[in-house]
């Protein structure tokens, strides 16, 4: 196993991948590729080892398997985060804690398996379930650009369910009003007639899409 970290290009590609064949929902690697050949190719012995380490830890008394926080991210074409984080706060247990994340705005972090499925808020689109690592495309995207904003279209080549799509919608929402806020009442009128439109194009047709 130690060949696969010695010849592995990019490192960080090799535990992604490794994390899907023997801890992921589907126990299995998606796509293909030289690196997974080579995965593949080694599979019973990590299998293997992957058990040594899961009876070692059995056996130990301090055992416990450390909980991650559920994050939820709120919509904001809908509602503020404040209004999230009162309305969130009442379904859960006085003393939980709950906070805005330090790294993505208007992100919940909230106790770990929050049960939010059948949640008005979670039906309704104000906030989504969504992990704190997905948010960052969006905001990379956003932030990558120049200050203010580029004009122009975006385009989500990969959208299902759509919940980076509707990250996307929301975060230029916000940009736009932050930079209009800036602006003088003549440099707004002379801006809205040379801006483009910024759209968020999004290239699937799963039922499941969210409605921006």
């Amino acid at each position: 196993c130690q060949g696969l970290k010695k010849n592995a290009r990019n490192p960080g590609l090799l535990y992604v991948l490794l994390y899907e064949l023997l801890l992921g929902p589907n126990k299995k690697i998606r796509g293909g590729g030289a690196l997974k050949r080579q995965i593949m190719s080694q599979e019973s012995v990590l299998q293997s080892a992957l058990e040594q380490v899961q009876e070692s830890l059995s056996d130990t008394e301090d055992n416990a398997i450390p909980s991650f926080p559920r994050y939820v991210r709120v919509n904001t074409l809908k509602c503020t985060t404040d209004e999230a984080a009162e309305i969130l706060s009442e379904t859960f247990e006085k003393g939980s804690k709950m906070f805005v994340d330090q790294h993505v705005p208007n992100v919940l972090v909230l106790p770990p398996a929050s049960g939010l499925g059948g949640h008005e808020f979670v039906k309704s689109g104000k906030v989504v379930l969504q992990d704190k690592s997905s948010c960052f495309s969006a905001l990379c995207l956003i932030h990558g650009n120049s200050s203010p904003i580029i004009d122009g279209d975006y385009l989500d080549a990969c959208a299902a369910p759509g919940n980076k799509t509707s990250h996307l919608a929301s975060l230029l929402a916000s940009a736009i009003a932050r930079e209009n806020d800036n602006e003088s009442s003549n440099a707004k009128k002379k801006k809205s007639k040379q801006m483009k439109m910024r759209v968020v194009y999004a290239l699937d047709r799963s039922s499941d899409r969210l409605k921006l």
